[in-house]
């Protein structure tokens, strides 16, 4: 309002008639004009600001609009999703609404499972005695065969006379009369309803002795072999589950022939323990095939030993390995140089302790093993398996392997035999398994040390070796170590240090130790081997062990 009438001022003034006649009336007028033109330029500038000022805030009121524009779609999107999700919720509490009815089925189908996997056991159990029947016929059906074929119980194989053996020394045919003398023996005790717990041919053979020698197969011989195998198919008894019964040829020839009459009568016999030693087959794979058969056909084997009889393809002895990884209940394996000189022997290492982890007996000596830097046995043996003995002689272990089996046999309590005679082991692996035997550093040392694995074949510079009783193994090497310093006259400065400030008031604990670890002492080591009478010992340590401080421990 006041802009309006100072413009029309303004505009009154400009249209009077100019007078040059300069009265104070018109001084007055022209000063009023100045300053009404000035105050117009002042309002007229602070309505440019005002505009401007007005136009931001309009800028953003329109940039506020276009935001609230878009939380609009954003709430009618929301809205969407919220709708689609209540939805949803109907659709799953609708779901949920049966939870109850489901898991009523869900026990009803429970119970059918449980009455199914009662089922199958059932089923399985009539599988295995469906197999065993079957066996069982098939070896009626071949007794009774043998009965048509030969109505009769007497041994009728023809004698063979020495004078039939002239090629050969008096060793070998006296040997060859053994064993014809066993086969006889056995059939005859087998048709009489006496078999004993083992059939063992060996001629007589003694693995000791140097002169023995396979006896050499001849078709003399088959005859025997024949009456033995119907004797054992006709018998019909198998072993009762606890007995042991034990099957074995060592140092004697098996051919084809032989083996297909056995493979039949050794079906289903419940055997124990298998053993086939250094038989010089003419094709190994017929011996690998009888072996495998053997295997499957007595399940219940504990002791399974193939020894001396070399295989040079990696293929048949995976088919060997493959027949002994599937015997459940093994508690001895024997593969004493079962690999040809062409292959390593740490394949079949590796597969027996890993598909044998119950077993407590395992002998891969002379297999040609190299571990070529691989960890499986000491990392087999860090578990503290059930393995008692091992015997790894006569391969290709090295120093290297001998560290990292010293490193796991501190966690090793179960193995007690341990052999690795004839190996590449020289004095620094021989260092490390002394060392985890016998740790001399200190009485605690020696305390924490191996005590329940000897190890053969390897020199320790006569300390004591671990033998039968980890008690009285450690008892003797912590008397050896107290001998070994009484020489030295150090046992009290040891004692010192190894038991610290408090070792005065355990001086009554140390000598009953003394006399007590020298209990087993007298008897497995010798004064010569650096022993020493207890006696000395206490004498020593009552003598140097700072005694007038001892009287003054109340």
């Amino acid at each position: 309002m006041v802009d309006e009438t100072a413009k029309r001022r303004k505009r009154e003034i400009d249209d009077e008639p100019v007078n040059d006649t300069a009265t104070p009336e018109k001084m007055m007028l022209a000063e009023m004009k100045s300053i009404l033109d000035e105050r117009f330029e002042q309002m007229a500038q602070v309505q440019n600001e005002h505009m401007k000022t007005m136009q931001g805030e309009v800028d953003v009121m329109k940039q506020r609009i276009s935001h609230v524009d878009e939380l609009e779609a954003k709430c009618q999107f929301l809205e969407a999703k919220v709708n689609s999700m209540k939805s949803e919720m109907d659709t799953m509490k609708r779901h949920l609404s049966h939870i109850g009815e489901l898991e009523n089925k869900f026990d009803t189908i429970k119970g059918r499972l449980s009455h199914v996997d009662q089922l199958e056991k059932s089923c399985q159990l009539l599988e295995d005695r469906s197999h065993l029947l079957e066996a069982r016929s098939g070896s009626l059906e071949r007794s009774l065969q043998v009965l048509i074929k030969h109505n009769k119980w007497e041994y009728s194989a023809p004698p063979i006379t020495p004078n039939y053996w002239g090629g050969f020394d008096v060793h070998y045919i006296a040997h060859m009369d053994f064993f014809l003398q066993e086969i006889k023996g056995n059939t005859c005790e087998l048709r009489h309803g006496k078999y004993g717990q083992y059939i063992c041919f060996s001629g007589g053979n003694d693995h000791e002795d140097e002169r023995t020698s396979v006896l050499l197969h001849d078709d003399i011989i088959l005859p025997h072999w024949r009456e033995f195998a119907d004797a054992l198919q006709m018998y019909q008894r198998p072993l009762d589950n606890d007995a042991s019964g034990t099957f074995s040829v060592s140092n004697i020839q098996l051919t084809s022939a032989v083996v297909d009459m056995l493979a039949p009568a050794l079906v289903k016999k419940n055997f124990r323990h298998f053993e086939l030693d250094h038989n010089m087959f003419p094709n190994i794979r017929d011996g690998i095939e009888f072996a495998c058969k053997f295997a499957k056909s007595n399940p219940n084997l504990d002791s399974y030993q193939w020894l001396n009889n070399p295989i040079g393809c990696s293929s048949d002895l995976g088919h060997l390995l493959d027949a002994i990884n599937g015997l459940p209940s093994l508690e001895r394996i024997g593969l004493s140089r079962c690999c040809g000189r062409n292959l390593n022997g740490y394949s079949t290492l590796r597969s027996i302790i890993t598909g044998n982890q119950y077993c407590e007996d395992i002998d891969l000596s002379s297999n040609n093993i190299r571990t070529m830097g691989s960890t499986h046995l000491p990392d087999f043996l860090a578990t503290n398996p059930p393995l008692k003995y091992m015997n790894l002689e006569n391969n290709h272990l090295n120093d290297n392997d001998a560290e990292l089996i010293a490193a796991s046999l501190i966690q090793n309590c179960n193995l007690e035999s341990l052999s690795l005679e004839g190996n590449e082991i020289t004095s620094v692996g021989c260092d490390a398994l002394r060392h985890v035997v016998f740790d001399s550093t200190s009485l605690n040392s020696v305390a924490d040390s191996n005590h329940s694995c000897y190890i053969g074949g390897l020199d320790f510079g006569g300390i004591p070796n671990n033998w039968n009783n980890s008690k009285r193994n450690r008892r003797m090497k912590i008397y050896y170590l107290l001998s070994s310093r009484n020489r030295e006259g150090s046992n009290a400065h040891h004692l010192d240090s190894d038991i610290g400030e408090e070792s005065l008031k355990l001086a009554p604990e140390v000598l009953q130790c003394v006399n007590h670890c020298s209990g087993c002492e007298q008897d497995e080591v010798r004064q010569d081997d650096g022993v020493v009478k207890p006696l000395s010992i206490i004498y020593e340590i009552l003598r140097n062990w700072r005694m007038p401080s001892l009287y003054e421990i109340h």
